[in-house]
């Protein structure tokens, strides 16, 4: 898992810096999503991993958590970016990026998933990990990201994991 939290490091270098709001500047919500500034929150390559496919990318917070939507809104939610990630040696890595209006929003939204059987991991502002799953926010971005296993791996799973699985739990 080593390897994979290197990756993480470089993909929170590339997809969380540039969205973090200065003091007097506009939040994302008033630029609005027509801006021609506007760019894609997560890369297509980064650290040896691969997009597969496109990205998914949609402004309703129910898609990033049908059951928590309301939730995610309340703290200030403006897009959710999913894609899904190879390397050729077979690995697999899922990434959810949720924007949010600013850093508070991506703050509350990190607390209320974060679940207390997760280990404090030092990335972004605040990161944890359990199993194959690593959870942080940078700024007003909050990311989840799973590590899928590939054919070889017997046994290995990943159910349970993820936004909706951790609110599920009552996190």
């Amino acid at each position: 898992m080593a390897t994979g939290f290197r990756g993480l490091r470089i993909l929170h270098c590339l997809c969380c810096g540039p969205y973090r709001r200065a003091d007097g500047s506009p939040s994302i919500s008033e630029i609005g999503l027509s801006n021609p500034c506007f760019r894609p929150i997560l890369p297509n390559e980064f650290a040896g991993w691969q997009i597969k496919g496109g990205g998914v990318r949609s402004d309703d917070p129910a898609t990033a958590d049908a059951a928590n939507g309301d939730v995610l809104k309340e703290y200030g939610f403006v897009r959710l970016e999913t894609a899904a990630y190879t390397r050729d040696d077979g690995r697999n890595l899922t990434v959810k990026a949720a924007l949010f209006d600013d850093a508070s929003g991506a703050y509350g939204a990190f607390t209320y998933y974060v679940s207390e059987e997760m280990h404090a991991e030092t990335i972004g502002d605040a990161g944890a990990y359990l199993n194959s799953r690593v959870l942080f926010y940078q700024g007003n971005v909050l990311v989840d990201a799973v590590f899928r296993p590939d054919e070889r791996d017997v046994g290995g799973t990943t159910a349970g994991t993820g936004w909706a699985a951790a609110a599920s739990r009552g996190q």
